[in-house]
């Protein structure tokens, strides 16, 4: 029984190491929206992601600081770590999300207010990448919010534990144990460490090309960053309420197909590329399914779309 107890004792201390250091990680991210406070004169909003930050800061030291020395992940912890932290990240990322809307000023046109309820699920699908939202009208809520909507969903889109590891990752065996707790198994490089910096490059690199395409096309740079942010995140989340619907360009809804389907594709084909082995792009089973399914579905829809109306010349 008691060495049943210490190994018990032994595996929650791993697991407060892991989610004390992504808590201290999702701290610094909430503060991130700050300067967009500043360049928005949305100065209200500020205190919202201060407290938000210092309670996440607090929740992950409280954690991490009793079992720094813990020791390292296995398998077992890096899938309940997974599972942990997707439900604990996006409590402590929904405080922004109540405090800031709750506290817009009275003769401000934003006008929408976040439960608690509506906060966590808002947070939820925006770390998760799953796109489904409280939001009846995106063009009403606070620029600093509508940026911090897309930028829980880019870091949600590779995985925060990903971010974690590719920041806060010491060295050992664990952080393998952690990778493969988000889902994963590729390597791009000899290193797990080395592997996930290399997938954050690519993602930077593709989303400022993402950034800079629309806004060559006629799209408003604030849009332009957000859009970019979430279609290679695959979450959809907008700034606009009728989303990409809302710029009526034909040239847009083309630029930002590639984006999401970039999005969509594996990190490994993405490094193979940048390292001009344009084969892998067909050659890759996962891609040729999904290409599949867009052209099955594209013509499907099209289809759907010409029985219910008459396509229109203008």
């Amino acid at each position: 029984m008691a060495s049943y107890l210490l190994v018990q004792r032994r595996d929650l201390g791993v697991l407060c190491n892991i989610v004390g250091r992504l808590l201290i990680l999702v701290g610094i991210i909430i503060l991130i929206p700050l300067p967009v406070c500043a360049v928005f004169s949305e100065y209200f909003a500020i205190p919202g992601f201060l407290v938000g930050s210092l309670f996440s800061f607090s929740l992950g030291f409280a954690l991490y600081l009793p079992f720094k020395d813990s020791s390292e992940a296995r398998n077992k912890h890096g899938m309940v770590a997974a599972a942990l932290c997707w439900i604990v990240t996006p409590m402590v990322a929904m405080v922004p999300f109540v405090m800031v809307t709750n506290s817009i000023p009275a003769d401000s046109n934003l006008t929408l207010n976040f439960t608690i309820l509506d906060a966590y699920f808002e947070s939820m699908s925006g770390w998760t990448g799953t796109g489904l939202t409280m939001v009846d009208n995106e063009e009403l809520l606070p620029a600093c919010i509508q940026f911090w909507r897309s930028l829980m969903q880019w870091v949600g889109g590779v995985g925060v534990i990903v971010l974690m590891l590719a920041i806060l990752a010491r060295p050992g065996t664990g952080a393998f144990s952690l990778y493969m707790g988000e889902a994963r198994a590729d390597r791009l490089m000899p290193r797990i460490v080395d592997t996930v910096r290399q997938m954050w490059v690519i993602f930077l690199v593709y989303t400022i090309a993402g950034i800079l395409l629309l806004t060559l096309l006629g799209m408003p740079v604030w849009d332009s960053i957000n859009h970019a942010m979430t279609a290679l995140a695959t979450g959809g989340f907008s700034v606009r309420d009728n989303s990409i619907g809302s710029y009526d360009s034909p040239l847009l809804e083309m630029a930002i197909i590639p984006l999401m389907l970039i999005g969509a594709i594996s990190f490994v084909v993405h490094y193979n590329l940048f390292r001009k082995k344009f084969r892998e792009l067909i050659d890759d089973v996962q891609n040729k399914i999904l290409f599949a399914l867009c052209i099955i579905g594209t013509i499907l829809l099209a289809v759907e779309v010409s029985m219910r109306a008459p396509i229109s010349n203008g």
